[in-house]
């Protein structure tokens, strides 16, 4: 176990938090998108996945399925799966993120921005949030903030977390670019 800063939490094994599972003979023809999407994030040079659609193209289908596969044991690999359909600022975010990691609060801690970059150096195994309709937060003043924590969060657990992030909107952003180490950008976009 280990103490984070600043906090009272203490984190002993992180584990999965996932939805339910669809069933198999509910998904068609996302084959390839769920293929490209696991490699850019089990390739370790992707930090951010961004997976782009029109209402009803089924980009919260593809998260779901990726999420459920890099879950797997072999992967050795834990995913938090985070629903933003209602965060539109950078604390709402936040907390969601927070309690994805096992930390519940009834509120978001004092600082956020700083628990999660504390989190993020306590981090020893390979972690990919999940963070499904992140539109909001993404068209929001806090879009600086939101981008900013994605970098910090990346750079601090030495390349360990990346995100798979769904949103309607395509956003060729190099603040989406989590600088040298984590430097690539991953799109699956069907139109």
């Amino acid at each position: 176990m280990s103490r984070i800063e600043g906090s009272l939490s203490v984190i002993s094994e992180l584990s999965s938090c996932l939805p339910d599972k669809m069933p198999e003979e509910c998904i068609f023809g996302r084959t390839q998108d769920k293929k490209q999407v696991k490699e850019f994030v089990q390739s370790g040079t992707v930090g951010v996945v961004l997976i782009t659609g029109e209402p009803g193209f089924g980009k919260t289908t593809v998260a779901n399925e990726v999420a459920h596969e890099l879950a797997k044991p072999e992967n050795d690999r834990t995913v938090l799966f985070c629903s933003l359909l209602t965060q539109r600022t950078f604390n709402e975010v936040a907390t969601e993120m927070i309690h994805s990691c096992g930390t519940i609060h009834t509120k978001a801690p004092e600082n956020p921005e700083q628990w999660l970059k504390d989190w993020s150096k306590q981090i020893q195994t390979q972690v990919t949030f999940v963070l499904n309709n992140a539109d909001g937060v993404l068209e929001s003043k806090d879009r600086s903030l939101f981008l900013s924590i994605l970098r910090a969060v990346r750079v601090l657990s030495t390349q360990k977390v990346t995100f798979v992030i769904t949103t309607r909107k395509t956003f060729k952003d190099p603040n989406l670019q989590l600088g040298p180490r984590g430097a690539a950008f991953g799109c699956s976009e069907r139109r």
